[in-house]
């Protein structure tokens, strides 16, 4: 890594610009390595080049972030499996997010279908109660868990079974709903 620091220095030296942070392999006294962040300012102080760094230990974040992409990709994994849709809906301004199995359970495309218009979906013989179970998850009455029939463009029925809670921020205001629809047609039918 001295090699690549005298590098850098030449570099600057010749006036290329430079980005000021970049990761270098550290090395504690045990042997060990480890990743470090590097924020380096190099100046010029009587013609004589000189650097002030500051060096990150940055272990636990990368010890985080992967735990956090495999956390991910073991939900991911659960989803797909269970074909589960992801549904979001912030409370505040409305928007409305659908994960790719949202709209393949709903017979929508991402780029024909506004998912807040979502009830427009629903069998009118579900609409009230679906709606009544909705508003009772928004006002914090307790989680979503209910069943009801969505029409599809083609006029198909599916039968669905829905999952959601509330999120809040620290201060315990609500921001959103958030859950899971899973299409229960085949087991409707049998």
């Amino acid at each position: 890594d001295h090699a690549f620091i005298a590098d850098r220095i030449r570099r600057r030296q010749l006036g290329e610009t430079l980005p000021p942070m970049f990761k270098l392999t550290g090395a504690r006294r045990d042997g060990t390595t480890f990743t470090m962040e590097v924020q380096a300012s190099y100046f010029l102080l009587d013609d004589e080049p000189h650097v002030v760094a500051v060096h990150r230990d940055i272990t636990d974040r990368q010890r985080a972030a992967a735990q956090l992409a495999e956390s991910a990709s073991r939900l991911e994994l659960a989803l797909r499996t269970s074909q589960l849709g992801v549904w979001r809906r912030h409370l505040v301004t409305y928007e409305a997010q659908w994960d790719a199995r949202m709209f393949a359970i709903y017979g929508r495309s991402p780029q024909a279908f506004d998912p807040i218009t979502w009830p427009t979906c629903i069998h009118p013989d579900d609409l009230a109660r679906v709606k009544r179970d909705v508003e009772n998850l928004d006002l914090g009455r307790g989680p979503l868990e209910t069943s009801f029939r969505v029409v599809k463009p083609d006029g198909a029925i599916a039968h669905v079974r829905s999952h959601g809670t509330i999120e809040t921020s620290a201060d315990g205001k609500v921001l959103r709903a958030v859950g899971t629809t899973l299409d229960v047609t085949a087991a409707t039918a049998a």
